[in-house]
């Protein structure tokens, strides 16, 4: 996991920057929007890690 949120758009928005530099991202959906609790969760492949985490601690959110 390089990311997590509990908005939608947040991860919205990094899985865009992540595809801008052709590193495919993936999603796991943990919120509850019944109970509105619970995160957003951003993953890429390993070999893949070290340019996202790049990408995630350029994008300042």
């Amino acid at each position: 996991m390089i990311y997590t949120s509990n908005l939608e758009y947040q991860i919205d928005i990094m899985v865009g920057l992540l595809k801008e530099q052709d590193i495919p991202a993936y999603v796991i959906n943990k919120h509850d929007s019944m109970y509105n609790f619970g995160n957003y969760e951003l993953y890429v492949d390993e070999k893949n890690y070290d340019a996202a985490m790049q990408v995630v601690n350029n994008a300042g959110m």
